[in-house]
């Protein structure tokens, strides 16, 4: 085969002018084009019709795609993925909580019991979960994190029983529970389950007060005597919000990984389908949208993404996979041609915290 040699300032001169010749090619569209285009690209189905995604293989492709979203724990299962999957029930999820393949973990506590989680996929967890936050720890959440961290998955009642026995006293079972979800909407636990997150938002949150500690027991005895009440309690605990095994959630490295910044520029790439300084969770990137500029431009020079002024009123900046660019003109197309004939209107009717 004969050898092709090229100056490489002349290679540099070729690639510039090519990507400047497709963006050329690229003609904005309409920005209402979006309201089409982006609950087509997140497989949410318009009403009356029904999604292609079907089962927890279905789920599994939700949650690839919003993996790292932030999203109300109340409308997950009522909302979200209800308009993504066909015929979902909670059972879907579960399936692939229980095997490990999908984490939830919380990202802050609501009002009312509720609270912002995310779910990931195993593979995703280390780069896209929330950085955990720091709640007022006290002793027994210092105990239940250091309890935890050491390694495998607990009951609640194992975690009591473990804590008593760190503790000189054992804890109410009321407040331990309420120690316990502290650390989940901090990002710190998970459970392999989504029933007690379920019951939390149903009502299942204990309604007793948490007593009052007595003071600390001085003879081993008292010690003793404490510690088989604890164990007494732990076996009859019942608690819905309680159920399942808990976990410590994969810990991110204290410092920023270029590796956790693509990953999470990538995720975001795949959830919107075009990239822009405001897309919703670009604020939760390290670095904001300058960090993520940098890893665009290099997809960019590789051909995986492509930059121009791809959405009218959207800004100069905007980043687009390849094949994003030919759906949002067939989009753009079909909107057209729905405003000529407005005898078939059709409706998304999405929450306003949906990622669509």
């Amino acid at each position: 085969r004969p050898v092709e040699l090229c100056d490489a300032e002349v290679l540099r001169r070729v690639r510039q002018r090519s990507l400047a010749r497709l963006r050329q090619d690229v003609e904005p569209v309409p920005a209402r084009t979006l309201g089409i285009f982006l609950p087509r690209w997140q497989h949410v189905a318009a009403a009356g019709a029904r999604t292609e995604l079907e089962g927890a293989d279905g789920v599994l492709a939700v949650v690839d795609q919003l993996g790292g979203a932030r999203l109300p724990a109340s409308a997950l299962e009522q909302l979200v993925l209800p308009a993504r999957v066909r015929d979902y029930h909670p059972g879907m999820l579960d399936e692939l909580t229980s095997t490990g393949d999908v984490l939830w973990a919380g990202a802050g506590e609501l009002s009312g019991g509720d609270g912002m989680v995310t779910l990931l996929t195993a593979e995703a967890a280390t780069e896209l979960a929330p950085a955990p936050g720091d709640p007022d720890l006290g002793p027994l959440h210092t105990s239940v994190l250091e309890t935890m961290r050491g390694g495998g998955a607990r009951f609640f009642r194992e975690i009591l029983q473990a804590v008593t026995d760190a503790e000189d006293e054992p804890p109410a079972t009321g407040a331990l529970l309420e120690i316990l979800w502290d650390l989940v909407w901090a990002g710190h636990l998970t459970n392999d389950t989504l029933a007690p997150l379920r019951a939390r938002l149903g009502g299942g949150r204990p309604a007793h007060v948490p007593r009052r500690t007595a003071p600390r027991a001085r003879s081993s005895l008292r010690r003793g005597v404490r510690a088989a009440a604890a164990a007494a309690t732990a076996a009859r605990v019942d608690l819905p919000s309680s159920v399942g095994r808990w976990s410590a959630l994969p810990q991110p490295p204290p410092e920023v990984r270029t590796e956790a910044v693509v990953a999470r520029t990538a995720s975001l790439l795949d959830r919107h389908g075009v990239l822009v300084r405001e897309s919703a969770g670009m604020g939760d990137l390290p670095g904001g949208f300058a960090a993520a500029y940098q890893v665009l431009r290099r997809l960019e020079d590789s051909g995986s993404v492509r930059r121009g002024y791809l959405v009218a009123g959207l800004g100069a900046a905007q980043f687009a996979l390849p094949e994003v660019v030919d759906r949002l003109r067939a989009d753009a197309a079909d909107l057209a041609a729905r405003l000529e004939d407005s005898a078939d209107p059709r409706a998304h009717v999405l929450a306003a915290t949906d990622p669509a």
